[in-house]
């Protein structure tokens, strides 16, 4: 049951961070990138919105 719950959390946060790569204008779709670039070029983004 943790198990099946970890994995369900981790499928969650992959996806989250996948919408919000999908998010940022500059980064061309199929481009992989860090979880920390992801959150680095959104908060960049953000600051110049």
């Amino acid at each position: 049951e943790n198990a099946a719950r970890e994995r369900s959390r981790v499928r969650n946060l992959r996806q989250a961070f996948h919408s919000l790569q999908a998010a940022l204008p500059s980064v061309p779709p199929d481009t992989k990138l860090s979880k920390l670039d992801v959150l680095v070029l959104a908060t960049n983004y953000i600051a110049h919105l």
